[in-house]
């Protein structure tokens, strides 16, 4: 990741400064799940309302089913 953007299959995907910090707490540990409120501490004043659409921008951004909903549990990325 650099700026507001990731490389992701090869190819760069601007990212807004929101879906980014998800994305860079997800990649700290990749395939661990993360909840939702840790989540949270990557947006500053992000609720789960908020966070569920940052998730949802993300995913759109990034294209590909990189980020996954597990249960009640929380987020995780696919360590591909």
């Amino acid at each position: 990741m650099r700026g507001h953007a990731a490389v992701v299959d090869g190819h760069l995907v601007e990212l807004a400064p929101g879906p980014l910090a998800v994305l860079r707490e997800l990649a700290r540990q990749p395939g661990r799940v993360i909840a939702g409120p840790d989540l949270g501490t990557a947006r500053p004043g992000g609720d789960g309302h908020e966070l569920d659409s940052t998730v949802s921008r993300l995913r759109a951004a990034l294209g590909v089913p990189l980020v996954e909903t597990v249960g009640e549990r929380g987020y995780r990325l696919d360590a591909r």
